[in-house]
């Protein structure tokens, strides 16, 4: 403390004037800065680390409160919704099955399983319980090579809930069509379109099966 620049370099005072010592003083002090180069202060601050961590909880926390009530509105789903999707995936291991059987239908739905093309609980109707098979199917005949698409398949019943499915839920039943999609429709709908002639043979089965 108190020394010269030029004294703690070990250069006796009486060489150096006053004017040539705040020369080299001044040259010590204040390096000349390059052009384009900027002096970055590299001392690290106490505290910036603490600051930085709280921000990244800050974030995670607003994160999981937003998306909480989406997970559990996505386990939330109606269980007509979950037969609705189940009744959908028949009707793709149907198309499955045709695919490897020259066009065939299966004979029942217990065939998908055993050609692993749905599993076991794709059958159960989740409102109507855990076990058992819960949908009604009859088989079509297997279509004529080059008798193209069947104009009425958007409304030719292949599959579809028992009427007691869903019971104590909402008065309706999933329906699979022939072109795959998937309806839900109320008893009186239903009924207007079993009436339909493309639809017979699955009405009259459907009444054998249901009773009156």
């Amino acid at each position: 403390p108190g020394r010269s620049p030029a004294a703690s370099l070990g250069i006796p005072r009486r060489l150096i004037s006053s004017s040539a010592s705040r020369r080299f003083t001044a040259h010590v002090r204040r390096p000349r800065a390059r052009p384009g180069v900027h002096r970055t202060d590299t001392t690290r601050r106490p505290g910036k680390g603490l600051a930085a961590l709280g921000l990244i909880v800050a974030w995670t926390t607003a994160a999981t409160v937003f998306l909480l009530p989406h997970e559990g509105r996505a386990r939330r789903i109606p269980p007509e919704e979950i037969c609705r999707n189940r009744l959908k995936g028949i009707g793709n291991g149907i198309a499955m099955y045709q695919a490897e059987n020259t066009d065939a239908f299966p004979p029942d739905l217990t065939a998908l399983v055993d050609e692993f093309h749905v599993d076991e609980k794709q059958l159960v109707c989740p409102v109507k319980g855990s076990v058992g098979i819960h949908y009604f199917y009859v088989p079509r005949p297997t279509p004529r090579p080059g008798a193209g698409v069947d104009p009425h398949q958007s409304r030719t019943v292949l599959a579809c809930d028992f009427k007691d499915n869903h019971a104590a839920g909402p008065l309706g039943r999933n329906v699979l069509f022939l072109d795959g999609h998937v309806d839900m429709l109320d008893e009186p709908a239903f009924q207007a379109l079993l009436a339909q002639g493309e639809n017979a043979a699955f009405a009259a089965a459907l009444r054998a099966a249901e009773g009156p």
